[in-house]
């Protein structure tokens, strides 16, 4: 992975769009990121991992700007390549905080989706082999983090080299192997459950068993078969009693069924003797009702000719009335005669001269339609004059006002600006407060130091161990002297004269000498840690120092405000604030205001034109039509007398005059023909209403004869009758239908009681003599005999399947015998395969575990190169090699070859310096090594944020001289840091410029 372009804006420190356009480095391969404490310079970093993982490189999980308005977004913008592909990976924050990230690559010219949202990671993940983890341990070393990898477990450590050299071959080849291996043996499995399963199924252990049982089940199922036939005779013979019984039962039903009904037809005969006589009584009634029924038809039809006459009487009164209104109203016309008459003279005197008139008329009407629009068309003119004026004087007010407005809403930015300077002013003061009180703390912790303490302490051990090795060296001078013989050589200084040999002192002892060799060790430990301790504490006092004279600066005379003044002051700064965007607002409205009376003024303007050029056309206009309606009137006044001329005068509504009198002529003769036809068909109608009034008459007195005779003979034949009154002969009279109904309801009875009487008779001959069966003992019977065939059909048909069974079974296992000895042979060849790649056999180490060892070993070796030479050929690093079972996860544990001691020791007990130069030793052999294998991930870039500041002048020109080494091979090297030295050094540099609204960038070259 190289970088091409970084774009970032509300980010971090950065609010303003940000472009990091590493093509501007033509062809350096090293560059330099610095500048002030907390400015930014991480946070590029920062970008690329959020961009690529939507993570920080260290705990950051706060992205977006505290800068930044609420309009600008938070967005970055990463491209980079892969070998020969170029992509882009963008990620945007909206609104909500929801960050929506987008994948596009390089094709055609353009770059296209590839990927968004959901699928995001999991591509990243796949296009450059690491995990945000993992990309932050090799490509990028995070800033107090650099050592992640050189720390690492073997569990860890054992993921990327996966990741790095791409294993996963050699895993998924033992995969393979093991799965089938696993494959074989489950089938070989399989087959030996199966036989044990069918075995275990048939209650057996051996073939030879089932084979045995098969002449038993044999056996068992004739017998069954023979039990089964005798059972079947028995039901047959039980079936023949049952059916009789049950015919017999049914008969015995129905003679208890008949019976009942019997009883209950004759409890009813009570009721059909009362409908018979009164069936009895109707008929006699028959006689007399003839006569009745003539008697209430002649009176229906007097009444309906009674009504008539009324009906016809009135329409004769009505028509009577008609014809005297029909007469009348022929005199009236007959005396209107000679008003018609002159009507029709004024009609043929005004169709003479209408043509004329018309054309008259019409010009005058000309006339006055175009007087009245030149009249509108002066008043719409003087209404958009008056307009136009009222606009004029409003944009002069609106002007005025917005004179006003401008000098507060210009001063928005400068307000929001100084809030924001406020608001940063309070940061500062409460950086300033922290800066101060953790200065107060080191320094306590200054004057607390216990390395007087231990230098005192020191210093006594030191001469309390040198006054013992004196006595140490004088008892053993005193050991020699005592074997000096004189005159000979002493075998120390070689001389023959020993003029002061030395004497025994108190005896010393060696305990003592280790024990105080050991505390001055000790105390020489804990006095250099209490000493790093100190400088540490004295240089992060130093800056804190340094920082509070920066805060003091930008503070100026705030530094001594209190709380309750800063948050007065940050009201007053809100509030002019609030008022420069009500302002900025009201300003805004006004501007739309007047833009709308502009526009409302250009339109009035040119209606004004367009009026002033209509009222030009109508006042030529005018002027013709007078001449002309002035000409036509002296000429109808030049044909007649004066009453003539009033005559005219009259006559302005002439059209309309002689269409009424048209209308009038019309209406009168359409109205006399009517008169006329209505008057003859009245006269019509009065006659025949008239007769049909006497035919009445004379039907209505007949009816009421004959009604007079109908009834003296009923009453004649009601007194020949049993009946005293005509109330008891209407109680006995009755309806053909309802006399026909009772007849059937009679006779139905009758053929009832019959036939329930016949057949009860047929059914107590059928049961003379019988007991009712008992079906229930026999239904028991039956039940039992079923119940029994039922089980031995059951039994009969578990047995043939245990013998059905019992036959496959025997065969299935036979079949399994000669399939498990050729599966056999298969599994132990692959099982043995398996075994060995996953290192369950032989030298106990997997395939991909043997090769992770072999890359591991290439690495460090390539690290320990560069190690020696950083550190002046003391380090270099090698694996663990405290256990030979390269199955444990601790077979990739890293240890430290001191050469100066010749000893080996654990990577933490390097200092942070030395911790440092082997990360970057490890991290540059991984790159080297990965580069130089085909196929591998390509490690094109490497990123390292700070720790230099811990290495001696020395160690630093060597580190940067091994990082400058890298850009022969290709490889973009980025470092971050603030070490004078190291700027002093690179060419290129990105240079961080922090300021009051956010930091922004600046290339060195």
């Amino acid at each position: 992975m190289r970088p091409l372009v970084l774009k970032m804006t509300a980010f971090g420190p950065y609010v303003h769009e940000q472009i990091v356009d590493f093509g501007e480095l033509k062809g350096r391969n090293f560059f330099l990121i610095h500048g002030p404490t907390g400015s930014g310079k991480t946070s590029l970093l920062d970008a690329m991992c959020f961009a690529l993982y939507g993570r920080s490189t260290g705990m950051r999980d706060t992205y977006r700007s505290h800068h930044a308005d609420d309009k600008t977004l938070t967005s970055v913008v990463f491209e980079f390549t892969l070998g020969e592909r170029r992509f882009r990976a963008e990620r945007r924050m909206t609104k909500g905080g929801n960050v929506v990230p987008k994948l596009e690559e390089w094709k055609d010219g353009g770059y296209e989706i590839i990927v968004e949202r959901k699928d995001f990671s999991d591509h990243i993940k796949a296009l450059l082999g690491f995990d945000v983890e993992q990309f932050r341990q090799v490509v990028m070393l995070p800033q107090g983090q650099f050592s992640r990898f050189l720390l690492a477990s073997s569990k860890d450590k054992e993921a990327i080299l996966k990741t790095l050299f791409g294993t996963d071959r050699y895993e998924q080849i033992t995969t393979f192997l093991k799965e089938q291996a696993q494959s074989e043996n489950a089938r070989y499995t399989a087959i030996e459950s199966s036989r044990t399963t069918l075995l275990t199924g048939q209650g057996a252990t051996s073939l030879e068993e089932l084979e045995a049982r098969e002449p038993i089940l044999a056996a068992e199922l004739e017998r069954l078969q023979q039990e089964e036939s005798q059972l079947a005779v028995r039901q047959k013979e039980l079936n023949l009693r049952l059916t009789s019984a049950e015919a017999l039962h049914q008969i015995f039903l129905e003679y208890d069924s008949v019976a009942e009904q019997l009883e209950r037809c004759r409890s009813d005969e009570i009721h059909r003797n009362r409908d018979d006589a009164r069936l009895q009584e109707a008929e006699k009634a028959v006689r007399l009702q003839p006569a009745f029924e003539r008697i209430q038809e002649i009176e229906r039809s007097l009444f309906s000719q009674s009504e008539q006459l009324k009906k016809i009487g009135t329409e004769r009164e009505g028509l009577v009335n008609r014809l005297q209104t029909l007469q009348e109203e022929n005199r009236r016309m007959a005396d209107a005669a000679p008003d018609r008459e002159n009507r029709r003279r004024r009609i043929e005197e005004l169709q003479r001269i209408l043509p004329e008139w018309e054309r008259f008329e019409g010009e005058r009407r000309r006339l006055h339609e175009a007087t009245e629009q030149t009249g509108t068309i002066k008043r719409t003119l003087e209404g958009a004059i008056a307009k136009r004026e009222a606009g004029r004087q409003a944009l002069e007010r609106i002007d005025g006002e917005l004179a006003e407005l401008r000098a507060p809403a210009a001063s928005r930015p400068l307000r929001e600006q100084a809030l924001v300077d406020w608001e940063r002013l309070m940061r500062l003061h409460a950086s300033f407060e922290q800066s101060r009180q953790r200065l107060e703390a080191l320094e306590a912790e200054l004057a607390a130091s216990k390395e007087a303490a231990l230098k005192t302490a020191l210093d006594e051990t030191a001469r309390s161990i040198h006054a013992l090795e004196e006595e140490q060296k004088k008892a053993q001078a005193a050991v020699l002297a005592g074997s000096l013989v004189p005159g000979e050589p002493c075998p120390v200084c070689g001389s023959e004269h020993h003029p002061a040999p030395a004497v025994p002192s108190a005896a010393h002892d060696d305990d003592s000498l280790f024990t105080l060799r050991e505390r001055f060790d000790a105390l020489r430990a804990e006095h250099d840690s209490c000493s790093r301790k100190k400088h540490a504490d004295q240089k992060e006092a130093q800056l804190l120092q340094e920082r509070i004279a920066e805060l003091k600066a930008e503070l100026g005379p705030w530094v001594l405000a209190s709380e309750d003044e800063r948050r007065v002051e940050v009201k007053e700064r809100q509030e002019q604030l609030r008022l420069a965007i009500d302002a900025e607002r009201r300003e805004a409205q006004i501007q739309s205001e007047r833009n709308a009376l502009l526009t409302s003024q250009k339109s009035l303007e040119s209606e004004t034109e367009r009026l002033r050029e209509m009222q030009l056309l109508l006042s030529e206009e005018l002027s013709k039509l007078s001449a002309s309606v002035a000409g036509r009137e002296q000429l109808f006044r030049s044909v007649g007398s004066i009453e003539g001329a009033e005559r005219i005068d009259g006559i302005l509504s002439i059209t309309k005059e002689l269409e009424r009198l048209l209308a009038d002529e019309q209406s009168d003769q359409k109205r006399l023909t009517q008169l006329q036809s209505d008057y003859e068909r009245a006269v019509r109608e009065e006659a025949s209403t008239s007769a049909t009034l006497r035919s009445l008459q004379e039907r209505h007195a007949e009816e009421s004869i004959a009604l007079e005779k109908q009834r003296h003979a009923f009453r004649s034949l009601l007194e020949e009758s049993a009946w005293q009154s005509e109330e008891q002969f209407l109680a006995a009279a009755m309806p053909v239908e309802e006399r026909e109904l009772l007849k059937q309801k009679i006779r139905r009875y009758d053929a009832q009681r019959q036939g329930l009487e016949s057949r009860f008779s047929e059914l107590a001959e059928k049961t003379a003599q019988k007991e009712r069966p008992d079906l229930g003992i026999l239904k028991e019977e039956n039940q039992r005999l079923q119940e029994s065939q039922s089980r031995l059909h059951t039994e009969k048909g578990a047995l043939v399947e245990r013998q059905m069974n019992l036959l496959r079974a025997i065969e299935a296992v036979r079949k399994l015998d000669r399939d498990q000895e050729s599966l056999r042979r298969r599994r132990e060849l692959w099982k043995g395969l398996a075994d060995a790649a996953s290192g369950a056999s032989g030298r106990r180490i997997t395939l991909q575990r043997y090769v992770l060892a072999y890359r591991l070993e290439e690495v460090l070796g390539n690290a320990s190169e560069r190690m020696r030479r950083m550190t002046q050929g003391r380090y270099s690093l090698r694996r663990s090699q405290e256990s030979d079972d390269l199955r444990q996860t601790f077979g990739l544990d890293l240890v430290v070859y001191d050469h100066r001691t010749g000893k080996l020791r654990p990577v933490s007990s390097l200092s942070g310096g030395e911790s440092f130069l082997a990360s970057l030793a490890l991290a540059l052999a991984l790159s080297s090594v990965v580069q130089s294998r085909t196929g591998g991930i390509r490690l094109d870039t490497i990123l390292i944020d700070e720790g230099f500041g811990s290495l001696d002048p020395e160690a630093l020109d060597l580190a940067l001289s091994t990082l400058k080494q890298l850009q022969e091979g290709g490889r973009l090297v980025g470092v971050i840091s603030h070490v004078e030295e190291i700027r002093q050094q690179v060419e290129a540099r990105i240079e961080v410029l922090p300021g009051p609204t956010g930091s922004r960038l600046r290339w060195h070259l």
